[in-house]
């Protein structure tokens, strides 16, 4: 049947190393596109899909099933799938799970296009693993591959979930908005952020941060709150997020990871913070934040 821990093992490897780039004329390799890399991962781990011809999004849920994998309905909720399970849109695009509340793939070429004319990854983003998120148009399917033929794969338990944090954010114009869970919105604006753009944040809460997690917001005027509100007058330029994962026996360490837009002088969105390790997310007195972002990673 195949091993799942070798597919998702091929997808991390391809991701992590620079030679792979994103090109759909040279998408069976040396680089890949969204759906070859997804093929090339599950055929080397044993699972019997073909690597060649005409093969896109469009054919996978065919012959993905056929190997044996089931094609789910996708039900808004990213935080229940599986390491080894596969997001796809059949028209736009497909990703796989490496880890809980992670994804996987190729994205787009050096040029935001897709030909791809220098071999390997220009950018960085080319071909990557970040934190899972659901696309404009949406997720179709979950691909959930079939149990391993592999009796020494790693299985990883249903219960073995980490836990996602959730947080929202309060401003002026709208005051409080929707609870976010990872990087998607309780409503159904299909966001990947709390926050409006252009409107300055005020307040910022989070829960889920396991037993000992916590958040620092940091304000304009120079003070601070760990874990509370604070002075609501004062708009908000920094975050701190630590998450102590609850269970690590059963999942492994989980760090928060997070990411402020601010506005200013030089609007833009900073680099993704690992929890306290650099000091928080933010850049100064005169960027207020209007867009967060907030979900884990492992360790």
């Amino acid at each position: 049947m195949g091993s799942k821990q070798a597919m998702i093992d091929f997808v991390v490897n391809w991701c992590n190393d620079d030679s792979h780039g994103y090109s759909q004329d040279n998408r069976w390799g040396p680089d890949c596109d969204c759906s070859s890399i997804m093929y090339m991962a599950a055929a080397h781990a044993g699972y019997g899909v073909p690597t060649s011809g005409t093969r896109y999004t469009g054919t996978m849920v065919r012959d993905f099933t056929e190997a044996g994998f089931q094609a789910v309905p996708f039900d808004g909720n990213l935080y229940d799938c599986e390491p080894g399970c596969i997001a796809l849109n059949t028209t736009h695009h497909v990703e796989m799970f490496t880890g809980w509340g992670q994804l996987g793939g190729a994205h787009i070429d050096e040029h935001g296009g897709v030909q791809g004319c220098c071999q390997g990854d220009q950018t960085g983003n080319e071909v990557s693993v970040g934190p899972a998120y659901t696309p404009s148009y949406g997720w179709d399917y979950i691909l959930v591959p079939p149990a391993d033929s592999d009796s020494g794969s790693a299985q990883v338990p249903m219960e073995s979930k980490p836990i996602i944090p959730e947080y929202r954010v309060m401003n002026r114009e709208s005051g409080w908005l929707s609870w976010m869970t990872g990087l998607n919105c309780a409503c159904p604006c299909g966001d990947d952020f709390a926050g409006e753009p252009g409107c300055w944040i005020y307040d910022f809460e989070a829960r889920n941060l396991g037993p000992n997690g916590w958040y620092k917001i940091l304000r304009a005027d120079g003070s601070e709150s760990v874990n509370s509100s604070g002075n609501r007058d004062v708009p908000i330029t920094g975050l701190v997020v630590y998450y102590d994962t609850p269970n690590p026996d059963g999942t492994g360490y989980y760090k928060a990871f997070y990411q402020v837009h601010w506005l200013g002088d030089d609007p833009g969105w900073g680099k993704w913070e690992s929890d306290d390790e650099d000091g928080g997310a933010g850049k100064d007195e005169n960027s207020p934040l209007d867009m967060v972002r907030l979900t884990i990673c492992k360790a």
